[in-house]
């Protein structure tokens, strides 16, 4: 018998005589939006109510959970459903306007071990009081600070308007400041942080409403000063951006990334040359071409390896799970690495210790969002992935840093393509064998045991 929704008009329960699949949700969805959406679009009472609906299984305890979500013109269809991937899965889509917050599945029943990590949030990302969501920008931490640089504003009607705003939220305070624009308004920056100091090397510039091509201009922020520098433009022919950019030392590398992007026709130049910026000299260095060309990748470094994780070639949805890594010492890339348990692009990538977190990311072919969940972790120091607690919010084309242990996610796309929010996720690692020490003791000792011999041995 398929799923029906009761005649009640405040929709908040159907149930259904067996456990849903995709065609079950896909007809409640439609019957849900059917009722809804003429109600909410003629009545406002409606933009201030929370509904939810809880599934019933008729043999059984709840096995899916559907809430809607409705405040002021943000609004958020939330679909749960426990499955046997370990831990329990969301869909989300977006009715109208967007994406305020997202309900967990905690409260459904289960017999299976939730899967480690803890997820948060801090107040979303506004300016001047009003929330201002982004995307596709770029994310760098200095001292207590979290900065959110570039990337694209919602929708106008015309185009994906790219910004050059700048703004910072204080760990300590909990506010959001705008600070000094960048000199040239980009998405997909090359952002990076040395000394202190906040450098962009290339990104993508709008040519008009939905075309974008990657410029090699770049600059450095002092946040001491609020000032901007602007440097000499990437060598010529090597401009990209969307690069996995890291840094060494005083080095920053970017490998791989976009020379274009067409967002009508879903085309993007991908490319697999190889730069260094050093800050010191100020000089280009150009290094091996990656294996095979990658844009919207993860990336982290452990130990003298520099490491490409999944990302796609040429378009979103040709998503990759591949891992390369590139040998700082002997200059050469290597490709015998365990590849993602799932092929994404456009993830949130962090590193703490020998892990690599990958967060979120688009390609999901699971759900209507195409934006998957999943939260995994690259071991280096013993080549396997680790699964982690999913998203409460699933986001691509975000950025991440790490605050004292803490991985920091702020805003990103919630719907393939561009569809933004303002939501700031933090997700804190578990900590291993342990319920009391803190994550930076443990990744403090973690450097000492396994670290300090290799560093050591290099010098």
């Amino acid at each position: 018998m398929p799923p029906t929704i009761s005649d009640d008009t405040t929709v908040r329960s159907f149930t259904c005589a067996q456990p849903l699949g995709r065609a079950g949700y896909e007809l409640i969805i439609r019957q849900m939006l059917h009722r809804f959406l003429s109600d909410l679009h003629t009545t406002k009472a409606l933009l201030d109510r929370s509904l939810q609906a809880t599934v019933n299984h008729a043999a059984g305890p709840v096995r899916s959970l559907l809430t809607i979500i409705t405040v002021g013109f943000y609004t958020l269809l939330n679909w749960c459903s426990l499955g046997s991937y370990h831990t329990t899965k969301m869909i989300s889509t977006v009715v109208t306007g967007l994406l305020l917050l997202a309900s967990g599945c905690e409260a459904l029943p289960t017999n299976q071990t939730p899967l480690p990590g803890k997820w948060s949030t801090l107040p979303n990302i506004t300016l001047n009081g009003v929330e201002y969501p982004r995307q596709e920008h770029a994310a760098a931490l200095v001292g207590d600070e979290i900065f959110v640089l570039g990337g694209i504003l919602p929708w106008d009607g015309k185009e994906y308007a790219t910004t050059n705003i700048v703004q910072k939220y204080n760990m300590i305070t909990g506010t959001w400041t705008e600070t000094a624009p960048m000199p040239a308004a980009l998405n997909h920056a090359n952002v990076a942080v040395v000394d202190g100091k906040i450098y962009y090397l290339g990104g993508l510039e709008a040519v008009d409403e939905t075309y974008w091509n990657a410029t090699g201009k770049s600059a450095v922020y002092d946040p001491a000063t609020d000032e901007w520098t602007v440097l000499p433009s990437m060598p010529e022919g090597r401009e990209i951006g969307s690069a996995a950019t890291v840094v060494v030392d005083d080095t920053i590398y970017l490998p791989g990334g976009l020379a274009y992007t067409n967002i009508t026709y879903d085309q993007e130049g991908t490319v697999s040359r190889f730069s260094s910026y050093n800050v010191r000299t100020q000089e280009w260095t150009t290094l091996p071409d990656l294996p095979a060309p990658r844009d919207h990748a993860g990336k982290g470094i452990y130990r003298d390896m520099l490491y490409i994780l999944g990302g796609r070639e040429f378009g979103n949805k040709n998503v990759v799970s591949t891992v390369f890594g590139f040998n700082l010492t002997s200059q050469q890339w290597a490709t015998a690495f365990e590849p993602m348990p799932i092929a994404r692009g456009g993830v949130a990538s962090a590193t703490i210790g020998s892990l690599i977190f990958t967060a979120g990311g688009e390609g999901d072919r699971r759900t209507p969002t195409a934006v998957f969940p999943e939260m995994q972790a690259y071991d280096a120091a013993t080549n396997t992935w680790v699964d982690y607690a999913d998203m409460p919010l699933p986001v691509h084309g975000s950025d991440a840093v790490v605050y004292k242990g803490e991985i920091v996610i702020p805003g990103g796309g919630i719907v393939t393509g561009a569809t933004l929010t303002p939501v700031v996720q933090t997700f804190q690692p578990p900590l291993p064998d342990s319920g009391e020490k803190s994550m930076p003791l443990m990744v403090m000792v973690y450097r000492v045991v396994f670290d300090l011999p290799w560093m050591l041995f290099k010098r």
